[in-house]
């Protein structure tokens, strides 16, 4: 064999054995890498899990919120919203003409029986966007019923009061679409009127 030949034939081996090392190299790289993410995936996991529950956790609670001041508007039949809106203050215009005798019933149903359709919708989770939207809206206009400008309520609540956080943690499930979670919304977006009707699918989430 001629010199040459040979000595190109070693140089050859001597490159395979390089491109060897340096795959094998990238390879144990590589499952270094991964090794190092699984710690990073099991915490992702669990902080998917742990705001599943907090989602849960909001819209049970909220949910229990209206439901129990549903409970004392409904069953009372001495409640109205007449004490209530004919005492307002920076509002006081426009909250009395609610109070007045020809719309004070009316407006005592809606807002019991309101509680309760926006309370069982939560605990159940069925049509939450739809119910926690309502309740935003009720949130504020309770917060502003109960203005004192720029006190709430009484002097312990500077602009801010519960009526916002209420409405904050009912954004929150609007935006997390809390229905799917442990929630009959999960069933009825499955179902084919919604599967076939975008307005619907919007309105589950």
């Amino acid at each position: 064999m001629e010199p040459g030949v040979a000595h190109d034939g070693h140089q050859i081996d001597e490159r395979r054995h390089a491109h060897g090392l340096a795959f094998g190299g990238k390879i144990s790289m590589t499952m270094n890498f991964l090794w190092l993410l699984k710690p990073l995936e099991t915490t992702m996991m669990q902080d998917a899990d742990l705001g599943r529950g907090l989602v849960l956790f909001f819209r049970l609670a909220m949910g229990w919120t209206f439901l129990y001041a549903a409970s004392h508007q409904i069953f009372d039949p001495g409640w109205s919203v007449a004490g209530f809106l004919s005492h307002t203050r920076t509002f006081n215009g426009i909250y009395a003409v609610f109070a007045a005798p020809p719309l004070a019933a009316v407006v005592s149903f809606l807002v019991g029986y309101g509680h309760l359709l926006i309370g069982l919708s939560l605990i159940l989770g069925l049509l939450t966007r739809v119910s926690a939207a309502f309740g935003v809206l009720l949130m504020i206009l309770y917060w502003t019923a109960h203005m004192d400008w720029p006190y709430i309520g009484d002097t312990n609540n500077f602009i801010l009061d519960y009526h916002i956080v209420y409405a904050g943690v009912l954004l929150l499930l609007i935006q997390t679409r809390a229905g799917q979670t442990f929630g009959l919304d999960r069933w009825l977006a499955k179902q084919p009127l919604a599967q076939s009707c975008p307005q619907i699918r919007a309105l589950i989430g």
